[in-house]
């Protein structure tokens, strides 16, 4: 029965990837490029702390996200000095 939840669960998100990329294409057309989305690199994400917490913070071609909680946190590149890094680990 766990086994049938998670792949319910996977075809769900599958789904709902699915119609946000239709979204994500409407937008882009009705806006005729007025508008374009950035999509993070997962792969690349790594922990910080922007706010009070410690959080996943991922990269976009253009900026520095962590989206999931409530505050967002969005910065971008060009506003980046300096950073530092601590406990990196390989």
């Amino acid at each position: 029965d766990e086994l049938h939840q998670e792949q319910r669960e996977r075809q769900a998100r599958q789904r709902l990837n699915e119609e946000f990329q239709k979204f994500i294409e409407a937008v882009e057309n009705h806006a005729k490029d007025a508008i374009e989305f950035d999509v993070p690199y997962r792969d690349l994400g790594f922990f910080g702390v922007p706010g009070k917490s410690n959080v996943l913070l991922l990269p976009t071609v253009n900026c520095l996200v962590h989206l999931t909680e409530f505050p967002s946190f969005v910065l971008t590149l060009d506003e980046i000095e300096i950073a530092h890094f601590e406990r990196v680990q390989h």
